[in-house]
């Protein structure tokens, strides 16, 4: 194939592809961008890393969530090494560094959320023993 292709594009065989074969995908993140906490941390933190195209915007948008019916944008996150004692998607303790929410393995550290237009400190919306709503996969 290579040989044929440095002969020019009339030298690569050209074969129409069946219907059946073909398969479309949408501008959109997994799952919408939904943060699925039932699985690993370090899934959720390479969705989150993968939905920032900063300084431009996503054409995903942010990974997201839903606590006590309020949706939040998680802009930066880090899995940590620490095992989740609690459900998936339960908040735990917060710092200065974020808040911790139990995966379904570890702990993943929420260091940056965005509410409605702006961002605000994980610790005003991500609160001790409260659940980020589960979505379906």
């Amino acid at each position: 194939m290579a040989a044929a292709a440095a002969g020019g594009r009339a030298a690569v065989p050209a074969a129409p592809q069946g219907s059946a074969a073909r398969r479309w995908f949408r501008r959109a993140g997994p799952r919408g961008g939904w943060l699925l906490w039932s699985l690993e941390a370090h899934r959720l933190a390479a969705l989150v890393r993968a939905c920032d195209f900063g300084p431009f915007d996503s054409p995903w948008g942010s990974a997201r969530t839903v606590v006590e019916g309020l949706e939040l944008e998680v802009l930066r996150a880090t899995a940590t090494d620490e095992a989740a004692t609690s459900e998936p998607g339960t908040i735990g303790a917060g710092s200065e560094n974020g808040v911790l929410v139990a995966a379904a393995d570890n702990w993943l550290l929420v260091e940056a959320v965005r509410v409605g237009d702006g961002r605000v400190d994980p610790r005003s919306v991500l609160r001790e023993g409260t659940r980020c709503t589960p979505i379906r996969e």
